[in-house]
């Protein structure tokens, strides 16, 4: 696809001090052309300042700057915004307080045949002053996604058609809203690359992210983005078992580690709707087992609940 437009969507909320890291990182990359839409969410700082800043200095014919306001808040509202304004064939999303891979859209760019809907790389998290690599199972199973939640905002480019087409950023999820947009992505049975080799861009941990911790303060959310996710498999897979079983797991697995976050009403609130997933005995009594062992602090329980799915 090499030449083709890439559209780059940022939400910017309060993000002044360390805004400008992104969006130069966003010009440094080696693929051309772009068109960066910087999308601001009503910030109260000087992120609006810094964004026209940048666009006066550095847009040029082959990197297109725009900078909109969307004051509906939510970073689905601005993303979904940028979208609507979008005109690359490409669409990427990206965060406004992580740091792009150099080579990130000219990798990914390399892989894109002409059925191809969207392409999937892994993803690196800093913490501790190092970058970690996320987990990356690389497959197109939903469960996949449900469980390791494998598709993160930063982690692809896809057809802005595609992206359109499936419904764009549910609105409605404040939390977790790309691994919601991840199981809907994987439900639609998409063409799909997924790129194994290496992981990408310095992405900052924080409370609202996949990435984040602070689970049992945001239960509400977390349990609303559950609750999509389900509305999901039962609209666009009939209820596929296996699918609901993830579901179910995930919230057993959530459930031990809000436990384990010691606020025993938000761990009960988690397993109440892990109980009300339609599944079957058996996952019921793997669930309470994984959430017991997720609040006694073992790790990695997810794979287990992974490798069961693959047998129902």
């Amino acid at each position: 696809m090499k030449g083709r437009l890439i559209s780059v969507v940022v939400p910017v909320y309060n993000r002044a001090s360390i805004l400008n890291e992104t969006l130069q990182s966003v010009r440094a990359q080696t693929y051309r052309p772009i068109e960066l839409i910087i999308v601001d969410n009503g910030s109260t700082d000087a992120s609006l300042f810094v964004s026209r800043d940048f666009a006066d200095k550095y847009a040029a014919p082959d990197f297109r700057v725009i900078v909109i306001v969307e004051q509906k808040r939510g970073a689905s509202a601005a993303r979904n915004a940028g979208l609507r304004l979008a005109s690359g064939e490409w669409i990427s999303f990206f965060d406004s307080d992580d740091v792009m891979s150099r080579d990130f859209l000219s990798d990914m760019s390399r892989n894109v045949a002409e059925s191809t809907d969207i392409v999937v790389t892994g993803t690196s998290v800093l913490q501790d002053g190092q970058l970690i690599p996320r987990v990356f199972v690389g497959s197109s199973r939903p469960e996949a996604q449900i469980l390791a939640s494998e598709i993160s905002t930063q982690s692809f480019i896809a057809k802005r058609s595609f992206v359109s087409t499936i419904g764009g950023w549910d609105e409605s999820v404040m939390r977790w809203n790309d691994w919601e947009l991840g199981v809907r992505v994987l439900l639609s049975t998409p063409s799909i690359v997924w790129l194994r080799h290496k992981s990408y861009h310095l992405i900052r941990a924080h409370s609202q992210s996949i990435t984040g911790s602070g689970f049992s303060e945001s239960c509400r959310e977390l349990l609303h983005a559950m609750q999509q996710a389900e509305a999901d498999i039962r609209r666009l897979a009939h209820g596929e078992k296996r699918f609901l079983s993830a579901l179910a797991m995930k919230a057993f697995l959530l459930s031990g580690t809000m436990l384990r976050e010691k606020d025993a009403a938000a761990s009960e609130q988690m397993l109440r709707y892990a109980e009300t997933v339609r599944t079957n005995w058996f996952i019921r009594k793997l669930g309470y087992c994984l959430s017991f062992l997720t609040s006694r602090g073992v790790r990695g329980l997810w794979r287990v609940a992974y490798a069961v799915t693959r047998f129902i």
